[in-house]
C-alpha cells in the first residue's frame, strides 16, 4: 500500500494501524471528493451493519462448534454429518 509523506505523518499522529486501514478500505463506502480522489469511510450507519454481520457470524460459529461433515474423496459428496463430542 503507497502512503504519501503526509499520510504517514497523520498516520503517526492519528494511530491507525495496517490492519485498520485494510478494513476501512475493504469495507467502508466509497465517496468523490474534489481532486480526482475518493473518500473511504465507514460511518456509524454502517458500523453497526458490520458489526451485526460479526455477531451473526460470531452465532454461526457458536452452533457449528463440533460439528462434522463427511465428504466422499472421489467426488465430494456429503455423506452425512454429525456432531463429535
Amino acid at each position: 500500500m503507497m502512503m504519501s509523506r503526509h499520510a504517514q505523518i497523520r498516520n503517526k499522529q492519528r494511530g491507525f494501524t495496517k490492519r485498520k486501514i485494510e478494513y476501512i478500505l475493504q469495507n467502508g463506502d466509497e465517496n468523490k471528493r474534489p481532486g480526482n480522489a475518493v473518500e473511504v469511510v465507514v460511518e456509524n450507519k454502517l458500523a453497526s451493519q458490520l458489526i451485526g454481520n460479526l455477531k451473526k457470524e460470531i452465532s454461526l460459529i457458536e452452533h457449528i462448534k463440533n460439528k462434522a461433515i463427511l465428504l466422499s474423496c472421489d467426488n465430494g459428496t456429503i455423506i452425512t454429518m454429525y456432531s463429535k463430542f
